[in-house]
């Protein structure tokens, strides 16, 4: 199986770019709210718990991507898609990651997220 590709490939597909720089969003975001309300890190309200599924939604989406571009193994296009991630974290501008609209990358139909990343369904109260 060929290796995952280098970061610099990664770098100039635009569909894996916007992918990763749709996590860096949602990082940014959620970095901002504990930093807002810290009992949130041992106590995740449900926007919190939303922004969390969200995110690994689109890493999972990035990787799986890779793999299938690449035909690399999960590991590999795991970990390649981890680094592109880190590396548009610390070098871009917070303006630009911000101009990400916050909207957009969240509304991910529940359908489409895999099972695990559901939120749990509420018993139906009927009088």
């Amino acid at each position: 199986m060929p290796s995952a590709p280098r970061l610099r490939q990664l770098r100039r597909d635009k569909i894996v770019f916007g992918f990763v720089l749709n996590v860096v969003r949602l990082d940014l975001e959620e970095d901002e709210r504990l930093a807002l309300q810290p009992g949130l890190r041992a106590a995740p309200d449900e926007a919190l718990q939303h922004l969390s599924r969200v995110r690994q939604y689109w890493q999972g989406v990035a990787a799986i991507y890779v793999m299938r571009k690449s035909n690399c193994s999960p590991e590999a296009a795991v970990r390649v898609a981890e680094e592109l991630r880190d590396e548009l974290g610390d070098e871009l501008p917070e303006a630009e990651i911000r101009a990400v609209p916050l909207r957009e990358v969240l509304d991910v139909p529940v359908e489409r997220l895999p099972a695990f990343l559901r939120p749990p369904r509420r018993a139906s109260r009927r009088p």
